[in-house]
């Protein structure tokens, strides 16, 4: 399989990094979506389930091989990801 890096590095989205640890730290949704030019709720909560599934199946896989302090800090991640409007099954509450 050969792997084009200059176009597998420009695939990341380093400007949601920003984003992600506003979140992290407790940043309301409303705020963050002032300090991004993504404008829709579905992609934002999309990206967001996605590093939260990540989050939770490295936590399994740390702890799979014993890495048990690492994997802790990886579920707690998770759980802090899961929270507010983004993680609604309904918009129409």
């Amino acid at each position: 399989m050969e792997i084009n890096i200059d176009e597998y590095v420009d695939g990341f989205r380093p400007d949601l990094m920003e984003l992600v640890a506003s979140w992290l730290q407790g940043v309301r949704f409303l705020d963050l979506m002032k300090m991004t030019k993504i404008f829709e709720i579905f992609e934002v909560g999309s990206m967001m389930s996605l590093l939260e599934e990540l989050l939770r199946q490295l936590a399994v896989a740390l702890k799979a091989i014993g890495e048990l302090a690492l994997s802790e800090k990886f579920g707690k991640a998770g759980e802090r990801i899961k929270r507010d409007i983004v993680f609604a099954a309904s918009l129409y509450l």
